[in-house]
């Protein structure tokens, strides 16, 4: 039986507002799709380049990679795991938010420093 996968990225609004009820899309504007839809307003994902630090616990190793502000913790996973060859529920990014470290959710942005 055939392993089943994981699919190539979760939807952009996941944990978002739902964008089809609001602005363009919600008067059948289809050119409002990849992008952040607001009341009036039609907002593209920012294109800014980045770079994001990743470490692994309890080590010295640590990488850089090129990234843009709007990329996904989805998208850095996939990458990695198309490289390294294993399955994407086997990574996990923690993140230092204040005094705590929490575990970064798929549709959220990358952080810059990741671990």
């Amino acid at each position: 039986m055939a392993a089943v996968r994981a699919p190539r990225r979760p939807p952009i609004d996941m944990g978002m507002l739902d964008p089809a009820k609001y602005g363009a899309a919600a008067a059948g504007d289809t050119a409002a799709k990849g992008r952040l839809v607001s009341e009036g307003a039609v907002q593209d994902f920012s294109k800014t380049p980045a770079s994001t630090e990743l470490s692994i616990a309890n080590s010295e190793e640590s990488i850089t990679l090129p990234v843009m502000v709007a990329t996904t913790v989805w998208d850095v996973k996939e990458m990695l795991c198309e490289r390294l060859g294993i399955e994407t529920n086997v990574l996990h990014f923690y993140t230092k938010q204040g005094c705590y470290v929490r575990e970064q959710q798929d549709c959220e942005e990358i952080r810059r420093k990741v671990t």
